[in-house]
């Protein structure tokens, strides 16, 4: 089952989507919400598929579900006192939160997984999110949390000493001195892949041809060192480029 968790985490990292999901469906991850729930009899591992169905579920758009099935177990791990699961899905509801723009929500559960779970003991619960996290670990103020300020900077050097992570944090500084340029076009691409859009739906809303979006990804693809549009999208996301 730990396997199965951590194909499902890395494969919807790397926008392998499909391979997401067959992995959810052989491991039985497509059930209720109410079939992942915590009871009496719950176990680490029910909390770790919990996780995995809530990342599925974020993915085909039941963000409800997602965050509803997430603060069940914050709720019943912090009755139980299971400090380090409960980091882990606090750093989990955190990060979807911020993936359905409740950029308030999303930093007062991270907030709460930096200070009450005592993060310093957690910190590849915190890495294995990926920059998006850092960003908002970034947004804290730390001027109106100045017990943070300890446990943020141990964060900002493990992220650093990642290699992926520090190379996105790299590009992101880069975006914002505009060494990665888009086009009023490109990001309006962007933005309606963000929002589900087909290539053909875009084509029609922009007035534009199949081709003409085609020779647009093309560009955008080598702007932002990607090869896909879900990976494109994602990493507009990282750069701030788009929401």
């Amino acid at each position: 089952l730990y396997i199965a968790a951590e194909r499902i985490k890395l494969f919807l990292l790397m926008d392998e989507d499909k391979a997401a999901f067959e992995e959810g469906r052989k491991n039985e991850l497509f059930g209720p919400m109410t079939s992942f729930k915590p009871d009496c009899d719950s176990t680490i591992s029910d909390c770790v598929m919990a996780i995995s169905w809530a990342r599925l579920a974020l993915k085909k758009k039941d963000e409800s579900g997602s965050v509803r099935l997430l603060k069940k177990w914050l709720d019943f791990l912090n009755d139980k006192g299971c400090w380090g699961m409960a980091t882990m899905v606090a750093v989990r509801l955190s990060m979807t939160l911020l993936m359905i723009d409740d950029r308030s929500s999303a930093r007062r559960y991270l907030i709460d997984a930096l200070s009450v779970y005592n993060a310093k003991y957690y910190l590849r619960t915190f890495l294995d999110e990926g920059p998006l996290l850092l960003q908002l670990i970034n947004e804290i103020d730390i001027e109106s949390a100045p017990e943070l300020k300890d446990i943020i900077s141990l964060l900002q050097k493990a992220f650093s000493m990642e290699p992926k992570h520090k190379l996105a944090t790299l590009n992101i500084h880069s975006s914002n001195d505009a060494e990665i340029e888009l086009k009023e076009r490109e990001l309006e691409i962007l933005n309606l892949a963000a929002d589900n859009h087909s290539n053909n739906e875009i084509a029609s809303r922009l007035s534009i041809s199949h081709n003409t979006v085609k020779w647009y990804w093309k560009n955008i693809f080598g702007k932002l060192d990607v090869k896909r549009r879900g990976m494109a999208v994602r990493r507009a996301r990282e750069f701030g480029l788009i929401k």
